[in-house]
């Protein structure tokens, strides 16, 4: 079972909406968690999400104490993983511009992951499977460049979907399409 590690943003959720937090220490009995936000009025059992490696997982607790920058959450409950896949997938809106051999276009994301994107496009020349390409999007306001590898197209109305898996991309790419995620999954109203 996994446990945030030290340092680890928390998102906690409450029956008002959440509060942020990370994580001091965690065992399978408690997590000390540092308040990024005024807990002020958390009552009653609450649910406390992370993400370790490419998972996002969740824990039912109860605050022990009504500290302001500090507390001690029990956990009451089992811990379980909230998504299936290695890479969760969240759609996501943005111009997308992909590169290749004989190729130039810009499209639209359907989603994003850790693991990739995918890409309505109007025109484009037939992309083989694992052919990598390069791949230009802005994510929370930051450019990206890098290289793609496809993994398959479908033909969609209007164009072709590009499912695209990542190739050595870097660590700040990955660190805010992982923010980006894990955002999109606290909005009210995301389904899995």
């Amino acid at each position: 079972m996994s446990y945030p590690e030290p340092r680890t943003p928390l998102t906690v959720v409450t029956n008002d909406g959440y509060r942020k937090a990370s994580t001091l220490t965690a065992t399978e009995d408690e997590i000390e968690v540092l308040w990024g936000e005024d807990p002020s009025g958390i009552e009653g059992e609450i649910i406390v999400r992370w993400s370790a490696g490419a998972a996002l997982y969740e824990a039912p607790c109860m605050r022990n104490d009504n500290a302001i920058t500090r507390s001690t959450l029990s956990v009451c409950g089992n811990v379980r993983r909230i998504q299936r896949r290695d890479a969760f997938r969240v759609p996501i809106d943005m111009r997308v511009t992909i590169e290749g051999e004989e190729l130039s276009a810009t499209g639209i994301s359907g989603d994003i992951s850790e693991g990739g994107i995918s890409i309505f496009v109007r025109n484009t020349r037939d992309l083989a499977h694992n052919e990598v390409i390069q791949c230009s999007f802005t994510l929370n306001e930051k450019s990206f460049i890098t290289k793609a590898k496809v993994i398959r197209t479908d033909e969609v109305v209007r164009g072709t979907r590009v499912a695209l898996s990542w190739v050595d991309p870097s660590s700040q790419m990955m660190d805010t399409i992982r923010k980006a995620v894990f955002d999109a999954q606290l909005r009210p109203g995301f389904r899995q």
